[in-house]
């Protein structure tokens, strides 16, 4: 289960962005070639999560699809599973060129009167997100 070793950088990243605030919504971009699986992602979090004010918090996963091309005919085709078939010559084995990918995208923050309720993360924050690639 390496969904754990994702769900700790998560749960900190989180964490530190909350500044206390309660936490409604956890925002993942997920490739469907990474193998996440997300009931498991979802029991870990709430493991990690849990007595912080991210506890109550949904987890929204933006699935997207992966890319692959083949190795024989070079066909370059969009995939959802890694035994995805060619559709140009019906091989298996492709080789995946995107859809692995895990990244934090956004927070939902309890309404204060101070703060706006939805942020995005800035793309330039991904030297502060462990989970930007």
């Amino acid at each position: 289960m390496h969904e754990l070793s994702l769900a700790i950088p998560i749960s900190e990243y989180v964490l530190q962005e909350s500044q206390g605030r309660n936490v409604e919504e956890i925002v993942l971009d997920v490739g469907m070639l990474s193998g996440i699986v997300p009931d498991a992602l979802d029991l870990a979090l709430q493991v990690v999560l849990q007595g912080t004010c991210a506890e109550e918090a949904r987890i929204t996963y933006e699935w997207q699809d992966g890319e692959g091309q083949c190795r024989f005919c070079n066909t370059r085709f969009p995939m959802k599973d890694v035994l995805d078939v060619c559709p140009g010559c019906g091989q298996m084995g492709a080789k995946i060129l995107s859809g692995t990918q895990i990244r934090l995208t956004g927070l939902r923050f309890s309404p204060r009167r101070d703060t706006p309720q939805d942020e995005k993360l800035p793309t330039q924050m991904a030297s502060n997100n462990p989970l930007q690639g």
